[in-house]
């Protein structure tokens, strides 16, 4: 949620801001707005220094040391020139190598993999490279974990940006097949259940296919918050809930409560689980 949150707020935001210093703090304090990393100063440049390394690494025998506070800032100013240069470069190579140089700058206390991953998105957009970000690279590159921080870890000790070119672009083919087999089948559940709608006598077409659109945009939906957002009594939402529930479209998420139910659009959510379980 904190993901889709940050997400939206940067595209809307990019209509008017480039992706800068500024865009990069507001978007990680939506990033980490009460999850892992609150307690880090969420959209705050650090100001001291950090490493990067498993759990319990001290600044001794860490793996990695990002630099200094002063260099940081410098690094990030000239990432930001980069992002924004009319550089003649493929698009997916100059992501691959603002996505290294941001994880090696790691400007932030916590939040750096998340934004970082994020980055990547973002900038495919700024370059009109797609135009709405239906694009989740974080799945194939935590998926091959390893060998992604091996892949850093050889540029940073010797220079082979050849390596991590070629590992980061088979990731992302690797992620746009995956957001593209999904939008295939987005569209056939949204056919299959349309028909459905249409071939059920009584249910009311008109408010089923709002009620069917509605779910798309929030699968977990309530009857309170369905006739609200359909403009319906509670009465009409409940008995369209329910007779969503009959065709199999909805299930209630616990079957023991009889007070403030909510439901489930499962077949719906479980496309979209698919490589993007957090691993």
């Amino acid at each position: 949620m904190r993901y889709v949150d940050a997400t939206d707020y940067a595209v809307e935001a990019m209509g008017s801001l480039p992706i800068s210093k500024r865009l990069l703090k507001e978007v990680h304090s939506r990033l980490l707005h009460n999850v892992r990393g609150a307690d880090k100063d969420p959209g705050e440049l650090r100001h001291s220094q950090n490493w990067v390394g498993p759990g319990g690494s001290t600044i001794a025998n860490a793996p990695y040391i990002p630099p200094n506070p002063e260099d940081m800032m410098n690094a990030l100013t000239d990432l930001g020139l980069f992002i924004n240069s009319e550089a003649p470069v493929d698009p997916v190579i100059k992501a691959a190598l603002v996505h290294y140089q941001f994880e090696t700058i790691h400007p932030f206390l916590d939040g750096n993999g998340r934004l970082g991953r994020l980055l990547i998105t973002l900038c495919l957009m700024e370059w009109n490279v797609l135009s709405r970000p239906v694009f989740y690279p974080s799945y194939h590159l935590k998926l091959r974990c390893s060998e992604y921080y091996e892949r850093l870890m050889d540029v940073r000790l010797h220079g082979n940006y050849e390596g991590w070119i070629d590992f980061f672009c088979k990731a992302m083919n690797d992620a746009a097949v995956d957001a593209k087999a999904s939008m295939d089948r987005l569209v056939k559940l949204h056919n299959q259940d349309s028909q459905l709608i249409d071939d059920t006598p009584g249910i009311g077409s008109a408010n089923a296919h709002r009620m069917l659109e509605l779910l798309e945009g929030h699968p977990i939906v309530a009857v309170g918050m369905a006739g609200e957002q359909l403009g319906v009594s509670r009465a009409t939402a409940g008995k369209l809930v329910d007779r969503f529930c009959d065709l199999g479209i909805l299930k209630q998420t616990d079957e023991s409560r009889q007070r403030h139910r909510s439901f489930v659009y499962e077949n719906y959510l479980a496309i979209l689980r698919e490589g993007g379980e957090p691993l």
